[in-house]
Parts: C-alpha cells; sequence; structure tokens
C-alpha cells in the first residue's frame, strides 16, 4: 500500500525524500489504528484495576494519532506545493523551448533563402552599361546604403549577391554572365567596406549570374528587372556550446 505514494512524478532526490517521509509517517498512523483496534477488542476483558490504565492509554493514542494525521495533511499540502512548483517550471521551460524552436525555424529559412532583403538596386542605375564601373548616382545610393549597415545591422553578416541576364552583348567585357556578376558585387562590397566602417570580413559578395531571374529574359523589360544587386543580413551567429542549446 505504501508504494502507491511513489507516484512517477516524484523523481527529484528532493520529492523522493518528501514521499518517503510521508510514507513514514502513514505507516506510523496504519499501526496506530491496528493498535487501537486490538485495544478495543480486548476492553472488556481487562480487569477493574487495569482499565483506568488502559483507558489513559487508548486517550494517549488517540491524540498522538490526530497529531500523526494533522502532520499527514501537512505533507501532503507540501508535496502538492513543490508539484505545483514543478509542474510551473516545466511548462516555463517548454515555452521557452518552443519559442527557440520556432525562432531558428525561421532563421533557416531565411538562410536558405540568402538572408533578410535590406535593399535590392537595378545594375543599370549601380553601373556603367556592361561593366563593373560604378556611376555617380550608383555611390551616392550605395553610400546611404553603408550607412543604414553600420548603424542597423553592425553585428550582422551582410551578403552582397550579383544577378544578370542571359543577354550577352558584343560590348560585354566579360566571358560570362556569372564573371559579370561576380565582378559587379565584388565592386558593391568594397564601396560599402570603405563606407560603411564594417570589416571587410563580415561582408559576403556571390555571383549567381543568370541562375535565379525574377522576370522573363524574352523581353528587354524583363532582362532589365533581372540585372540586379541584392544585399541581405543573415541571421545572428548562436553559440552552439551554450548548455541550453546542447541540452535540446
Amino acid at each position: 500500500m505504501l508504494l502507491f505514494f511513489l507516484h512517477p512524478s516524484l523523481l527529484s532526490q528532493q520529492r523522493v525524500v518528501r514521499a518517503l517521509a510521508l510514507c513514514l509517517v502513514l505507516g506510523l498512523v496504519f499501526g496506530l489504528t491496528m493498535h487501537l483496534a486490538g485495544c478495543a477488542s480486548t476492553e472488556t476483558s481487562t480487569s477493574p484495576a487495569t482499565s483506568n490504565s488502559s483507558g489513559f492509554r487508548y486517550d494517549s493514542l488517540l491524540v498522538e494519532n490526530e497529531r500523526l494525521r494533522a502532520r499527514n495533511r501537512e505533507l501532503s499540502d507540501s508535496l502538492q506545493f513543490y508539484d505545483n512548483i514543478a509542474s510551473g517550471q516545466y511548462r516555463r521551460e517548454r515555452r521557452a523551448m518552443q519559442d527557440d524552436l520556432t525562432r531558428l525555424a525561421y532563421e533557416l529559412s531565411l538562410l536558405r533563402e540568402g538572408g533578410q532583403t535590406v535593399a535590392t538596386l537595378s545594375a543599370d542605375v549601380l553601373f556603367e552599361p556592361g561593366t563593373s564601373t560604378l556611376t555617380e548616382d550608383g555611390r551616392m545610393r550605395l553610400r546611404e546604403l553603408a550607412r543604414r549597415l553600420r548603424t542597423t545591422y553592425r553585428d550582422r553578416a551582410i551578403r552582397v549577391e550579383g544577378h544578370t541576364d542571359t543577354h550577352q552583348s558584343g560590348n560585354d567585357a566579360y566571358a560570362s554572365a556569372r564573371v559579370r556578376s561576380a565582378t559587379q558585387a565584388a565592386a558593391v562590397v568594397d564601396l560599402l567596406v570603405a563606407h560603411s566602417e564594417l570589416p571587410s570580413s563580415q561582408f559576403q559578395a556571390v555571383a549567381l549570374g543568370d541562375a535565379q531571374p525574377t522576370a522573363s529574359n524574352e523581353t528587354e523589360t524583363g532582362r532589365t528587372r533581372n540585372r540586379r544587386i541584392r544585399i541581405a543580413v543573415l541571421p545572428p551567429a548562436h553559440d552552439v556550446a551554450s548548455p541550453f542549446e546542447v541540452a535540446w
């Protein structure tokens, strides 16, 4: 019967100790109850000389029994209190873990998409036609963007993607669309590093060529949209050596 009180939820050392104490008290109560029952069954056969002594002992046992019952109630209330604390802690930890998983899932989707887009600029505005030479208007736009990166994304990795169309003109000095996108992305990174005061190691230049068009390359309007520079920031790095993240 006493094993009934060893509920599987009482697995921590403190709660096991309290459960054992409760079992001990209940055992005493049970023993006293059985003893009182034995006393009651033999009371009629006792002599008058021992009747008063038995009655006194019976009253004493009743008092002790009531005291132990009160102690039992105190221990039960204490165990319930610690159960409430433990269950509340579990819910808080579970909620925190779910929040972390949701955040990490979102950041993973951002990484798959190349980060969070900060700006997408037309290559026709940034560069002289068919080159990686920045125009004056392009320099002005990139200087403004550099100030924004410095104030808002100082501690984030910055990704600069070069995109082009499939059209290769006779005046194009580059062997392929990917080479052209690489040199244009590098030119943008150089200017952003110079004006943002951020370390060059914080920037990534990515040449995607014509691999990710946003419009059809069959029309001039579509090709113009495909010639672009995308600037994005990547999610912050996490310390995977922290105890909580290692645990989950």
